[in-house]
């Protein structure tokens, strides 16, 4: 927090490291550099560490805005500053644009006193199946620390948890366009899908094609008049 004395009030900043109540920050200082000081981008040197970045001149900061968080000025190319981002992208920006340097202070939020703040958080604390009894989970029982006695890992409900797939996929979202299918290059087979929302390709032109609607598969006839239409309306005209 800064006073402003020309001003006369109060304004909120990051609060940079190795800076404390009472420090000063500078403008515009090119010489003697120390963190939290804030100067236009053209001012910075390659290789220096800056944070609380503009996106465009005179409007508020937009990257590097989290705690530990800086960005590394890396060339100067006329009126832009190409700098590299926490996630090591690139990013070009305008030499006019305000920019804080070194980097924000860390902010301290991993301190659990008691087990109750990670409750309030929604962890719950969690019971191995092998420490319960047989009727309680299907790697419970036996003396001691008994082995599983089945071939493969089972969850709470019976059901085999790795290396297997528990999950029966339907709808095929990713294809927006139905795309032809064949057994073989001799023999044809009428195309079915779960999805009412594909629209129809010109690939299926003169051809029959199965969708369901919920009960069972329709078949439906495909003309040109049907090219870019979603199975769902077609359906609902049948």
């Amino acid at each position: 927090m800064t006073n402003d004395k020309g001003v006369k009030e109060f304004r909120y900043i990051l609060k940079p490291n190795k800076k404390s109540y009472g420090n000063f920050i500078k403008f515009f200082d090119k010489v003697n550099k120390s963190f939290g000081d804030i100067n236009c981008l053209n001012s910075f040197d390659i290789n220096d560490k800056i944070y609380n970045i503009e996106f465009k001149p005179l409007i508020y900061s937009k990257i590097c805005t989290s705690a530990e968080c800086s960005s590394i000025l890396l060339n100067k190319i006329k009126n832009y500053i190409k700098i590299k981002l926490p996630s090591n992208k690139r990013k070009q920006l305008n030499n006019k644009c305000y920019a804080m340097y070194g980097n924000s202070e860390k902010i301290i939020t991993n301190i659990t006193n008691k087990a109750g703040t990670k409750m309030l958080l929604g962890n719950r604390p969690k019971v191995r199946g092998s420490a319960m009894n047989a009727c309680d989970h299907p790697h419970g029982g036996g003396e001691g620390k008994a082995p599983i006695g089945k071939k493969s890992i089972y969850s709470f409900k019976g059901k085999k948890v790795k290396g297997v797939k528990t999950v029966k996929i339907k709808n095929d979202y990713k294809n927006t366009y139905l795309k032809r299918k064949y057994k073989n290059l001799n023999k044809y087979f009428i195309f079915k899908t779960y999805n009412k929302n594909l629209r129809i390709s010109s690939l299926f032109n003169n051809t029959t094609i199965k969708v369901y609607n919920g009960i069972r598969f329709i078949p439906i006839k495909i003309d040109s008049l049907k090219f870019g239409l979603k199975c769902k309306y077609i359906i609902n005209n049948v």
